[in-house]
C-alpha cells in the first residue's frame, strides 16, 4: 500500500531511497506517512543513543499541567511526559540523523527543496496523549512536518499513535468542527456521546525502525500505552517561514 515504505538492500544508508508520487499524494490527502522499516539497521545505534541522552540528562522538561497528557497510573501524575530537546547537540548519532539523505528526503519532497530543521527531541511517555494538533510556537497557516522514530513496538492497546485522517487542511469545515470539539478536551465526551479512545480514527501500529510523518497540522493522539514509551521527533519547516 502507498502510506508504506518497505526497506530494501538499496535503501541502506538512504541509497536509492525516494518517496513515490503515490506516497506523497497520500500524505497531502491524509496528513500522515508511515515508512516501514526505513531505519531498521540503524534502531540499536538510536536507540542506545537515546538511552545515554536521558541518563545523562538531569532535570528532563515536564509539564505536569498539559491538558493533554493524562496518565493512567498515579505514580506518573505528575510527570506523565518528560522531554530532553535539542539532542542534536548532545549526542553524534542525533546529530548525524538530522542530515541523514532519507530525512532530508523525506522533508525536501513534502516541504520543498528548501526544507529547513529546526530541532530533535527525545520523549518517554508515561501517559495517554489526547486530541490536539502540534499548533505550538508557529500557526496553523504555516507548513511544517514532524517525523517520528519509535524505539518500541506499538499496538492499538499499546500506545501507538492514531490520526484523524484530513484534519490538517486548513480553512476546511471539517478540520475547523474538529479544532472546536477538541479546544475544551474535558467537554469533548460530552459532546459527542463516545470516549475519547473511541473517536474515529486510524492507528499507525509500529516496529522498531519504522518512521511515521505527520503534518502538524494533523490531529493525533494516543491511548492504552504502558509505561516509558520512547520516541524521538525530528522537526521540519518549509524554508522562509
Amino acid at each position: 500500500m502507498p502510506a508504506t515504505f518497505t526497506e530494501t538492500e538499496d535503501a541502506e544508508n538512504g541509497a536509492g531511497f525516494a518517496l513515490s508520487p503515490q506516497q506523497v499524494r497520500y500524505f497531502e490527502t491524509f496528513g500522515y506517512l508511515r515508512l516501514g522499516g526505513l531505519f531498521r539497521r540503524e534502531i540499536a545505534d538510536i536507540t542506545a543513543a537515546f538511552e545515554e541522552v536521558f541518563a545523562a540528562e538531569q532535570d528532563p522538561f515536564v509539564v505536569p499541567e498539559n491538558p493533554y497528557h493524562r496518565s493512567r497510573d498515579p505514580r506518573f501524575a505528575e510527570r506523565p511526559r518528560l522531554t530532553v530537546v535539542g539532542i542534536e547537540s548532545r549526542h553524534p548519532v542525533f546529530d548525524r540523523l538530522r542530515s541523514d539523505p532519507r530525512v532530508l528526503t523525506v522533508a525536501r519532497r513534502l516541504l520543498g527543496d528548501g526544507a529547513e530543521y529546526q530541532n530533535t527531541d527525545a520523549n518517554l511517555f508515561y501517559c495517554d496523549v489526547y486530541w490536539h494538533l502540534d499548533g505550538y510556537g508557529t500557526t496553523t497557516t504555516e507548513e511544517h512536518i514532524k517525523l517520528y522514530f519509535y524505539l518500541d513496538a506499538l499496538r492499538a492497546d499499546s500506545g501507538a499513535l492514531r490520526v484523524i485522517p484530513g484534519s490538517q487542511h486548513e480553512g476546511s469545515e471539517y478540520a475547523s468542527d474538529l479544532r472546536r470539539l477538541f479546544f475544551d478536551i474535558e467537554s469533548t465526551t460530552d459532546q459527542i456521546g463516545v470516549e475519547l479512545d473511541e473517536i474515529p480514527s486510524h492507528t499507525i501500529e509500529v516496529d522498531p525502525g519504522d518512521v511515521v510523518v505527520g503534518n502538524f497540522r494533523t490531529i493525533h493522539g494516543s491511548f492504552h500505552g504502558g509505561p516509558r514509551r520512547r520516541l524521538i521527533t525530528m522537526d521540519f519547516h518549509r524554508g522562509g517561514v
